[in-house]
């Protein structure tokens, strides 16, 4: 089974039907807090330093503007849950959340982890015992 396979796999079992719960923001970084349907329910983390858009969203060149934009979309998401999730080979991260398709792609201003699903917020010091990464050297890393 290939990389990308496996990651869609682990992406499907942990965030399908899972809510979207809360979202932190800071300059650069984007937390987004989904809670499971399992019993016991479980926080399943997204956290991104790259581009989030819609196709709600017309698209702006510029970081900062385009995550100003974003901003009121997701937080009228929450409560919503998610329908699909995939990547893709260019490491394009798709959730349909509710009635809205949500998109995570490389930046400029992208750190290292451009995108990490994880069962806790990120932290690159931490021992997770799974995750889905995809950084910005293009690369696809599952546990």
């Amino acid at each position: 089974m290939e990389q990308i396979e496996i990651a869609n796999e682990k992406l499907k079992n942990q965030l399908l039907e899972a809510q979207l719960d809360r979202v932190i923001i800071s300059s650069i970084e984007m937390c987004i807090c989904f809670i499971s349907n399992t019993v016991p329910s479980r926080e399943i983390w997204l956290t991104t330093t790259g581009r989030a858009t819609s196709t709600a969203l017309d698209s702006v060149e510029d970081f900062f503007e385009q995550r100003g934009k974003f901003l009121p979309l997701i937080y009228s998401l929450i409560g919503k849950t998610v329908e699909n999730v995939n990547v893709d080979e260019t490491g394009k991260l798709s959730l349909k959340v509710g009635d809205s398709a949500i998109f995570i792609t490389s930046d400029e201003e992208s750190l290292e982890e451009v995108w990490s699903v994880t069962p806790d917020s990120y932290s690159p010091y931490q021992e997770y015992e799974w995750f889905v990464t995809y950084t910005d050297c293009e690369e696809l890393l599952v546990k």
